[in-house]
């Protein structure tokens, strides 16, 4: 029961408190150069951090050298691990050995980030590896960390009121200190008497009738939205970076 109670308060509460998660990854390296004619040896001239290629029929092209962070003045070897936000990152291996974490951080809580080793260089992150091999071998690279967004304090009590009123509702010992609304209304018009079944208007209303329960609900969300708004756009660009978070 208090696994319903939860799955009952995530979809009521707009989704927005998934829990905690851990998962392991194999990162993929992404190239810089996807264009298939760029080849440096043929670069006929270069200034600042572009190259001018020829790329046939007297056609000249700019490309970039590397890959630039449209936050910053350099870039950074990162990766994405595919899910956000990430919370920890428990442990990182390159060619089966467990790296240092004074060697990476997290940015914007989705981004890992390779720093500097002690000695002062930054190999960056493999770029290809061996997806048939256990990532204890050489020449493979995984990723281990935690995720998600845990429920406040008020979620945890809301399912745990839930959940016992659930439990009280399947016993018929117990049913009658279940504090539900109940459905089952007896009505009485012109001499006749029936049982008919309320609908269930509070789950309508995204609420469950219970005070602690849609205390919560109408705090986290008081306009019973379905899930959190999203903005995507290819023409916003990145304006600040959370740097080690």
């Amino acid at each position: 029961m208090l696994a319903v109670a939860s799955d009952i308060l995530f979809e009521l509460s707009g989704k927005r408190f998934p829990g905690s998660c851990s998962d392991i990854v194999r990162p993929c390296g992404q190239s810089c150069y996807d264009d298939p004619v760029w080849d440096r040896s043929v670069a006929s001239d270069s200034i600042g951090s572009h190259h001018h290629v020829e790329i046939g029929g007297g056609h000249i092209r700019n490309i970039g050298c590397g890959c630039r962070n449209t936050c910053g003045c350099g870039s950074l070897s990162e990766i994405t691990l595919g899910v956000s936000p990430v919370t920890s990152i428990i442990e990182v291996k390159v060619d089966g050995v467990i790296l240092d974490p004074s060697t990476y951080r997290i940015d914007d809580y989705r981004r890992l980030v390779r720093l500097a080793d002690p000695d002062g260089t930054n190999p960056g992150w493999p770029h290809c590896q061996n997806l048939a091999l256990p990532d204890t071998e050489e020449g493979t690279f995984s990723v281990e960390f935690t995720y998600g967004v845990p429920p406040p304090p008020a979620g945890v009590h809301a399912a745990a009121i839930l959940g016992c009123q659930l439990a009280l509702s399947c016993s018929p010992e117990t049913i009658g200190e279940c504090q539900l609304p109940q459905r089952v209304t007896s009505i009485t018009r012109q001499g006749v008497s029936m049982v008919v079944l309320d609908p269930f208007d509070f789950l309508d209303n995204g609420r469950t009738g219970l005070f602690s329960v849609d205390a919560f609900l109408m705090t986290y969300n008081p306009h019973r939205l379905r899930r959190n708004a999203t903005v995507i756009s290819p023409d916003i660009r990145e304006r600040v970076r959370r740097v080690n978070t």
